[in-house]
């Protein structure tokens, strides 16, 4: 989407006209719910991206994040893109998505790579982030816990 045309739809809630690369279902939820919630920006979360999906199962996908940034402050989206990293940057975050049970195939390649699945959410390492550096303590001691 265009800057412009995401504040059409936050502000207005006009929708895109070019709609072949937007999942629509995802549109009518956000305007669901900011229908019926009121919200206003509190951080700013930036990531690189990679994204994979199955051919013969394209509802399998894997995303690779990598370079994330936050911030707490200038929240504008004209501002451009810098932040605090919320990961080291030889560190990448494997997302994967699937329906169902993880395929087999998948596995062994977790199992031959010693890899398991974790949950991390980019909103909430910001948020432990900024509370450990408000009450004067280093993240970075506690890598490992984040």
């Amino acid at each position: 989407l265009k800057l412009s045309e995401v504040y059409d739809f936050l502000e207005e809630r006009k929708y895109p006209q070019d709609t072949k690369y937007i999942n629509t279902q995802v549109l009518r939820e956000i305007d669901y719910y900011l229908s019926h919630t009121p919200v206003e920006p509190v951080a700013y979360v930036s990531y690189q991206r990679f994204a994979y999906y199955g051919k013969e199962d394209p509802k399998f996908r894997v995303t690779f994040d990598f370079d994330i940034i936050s911030r707490r402050h200038d929240l504008s989206l004209e501002s451009g893109r810098y932040g605090e990293p919320l990961l080291p940057p030889d560190l990448a975050l494997m997302e994967v998505k699937f329906a169902g049970a993880v395929p087999l195939w998948f596995v062994k390649i977790m199992n031959e790579f010693g890899l398991s699945f974790h949950t991390f959410s980019k909103i909430g390492t910001d948020l432990k982030k900024t509370v450990l550096k408000n009450n004067g303590i280093d993240e970075f001691l506690l890598t490992g816990f984040l």
